[in-house]
């Protein structure tokens, strides 16, 4: 073996003590800010698409929440349309029985009138209340019509 290598390294304490005689800075601080720097961008970049992920999912959470609530009014429209529409359904329906009941009230009531017109004219006339007399009233309320329209 040679003298060269067997001289003994330098202590570190002693390396440290020329460079800080030298002014030259330690060579691992810049390195390790380096480190420090990108484990900060990392941890901004991480936080900043944390960030960006919570707002996206936020935003899909109220878009969902929106179409949610369209759809709820739009049921409830529909039902209340559908609600609205049995009603007036039903209205046509009475109103159809009402008008029904009056047409046919309508005949009985102008036979009842050319009844006692008729009266007038022949006081010895006398009524006789039976099925022939429905029928009978029927006819005079159709030709009335008929000559009227005619």
């Amino acid at each position: 073996m040679s003298d060269e290598s067997k001289k003994t390294l330098l202590n570190e304490g002693t390396v440290r003590r020329f460079m800080g005689l030298a002014g030259i800075q330690s060579l691992a601080n810049p390195f390790l800010r380096k480190i420090e720097e990108s484990e900060e961008l990392e941890e901004t970049e991480e936080l900043e698409e944390t960030q960006e992920l919570e707002e996206t999912e936020e935003l899909e959470e109220a878009e969902e929440l929106e179409e949610t609530q369209e759809l709820e009014e739009t049921e409830e429209l529909e039902e209340t349309e559908e609600l609205e529409e049995a009603e007036e359904l039903e209205e046509t329906e009475e109103l159809e029985e009402t008008e029904e009941l009056e047409e046919a009230q309508a005949p009985q009531a102008l036979a009842d009138k050319i009844i006692e017109e008729v009266a007038k004219k022949l006081p010895n006339l006398e009524v006789v209340d039976d099925t022939r007399e429905q029928a009978m009233l029927a006819e005079v309320y159709k030709r009335v019509l008929k000559n009227l329209n005619g």
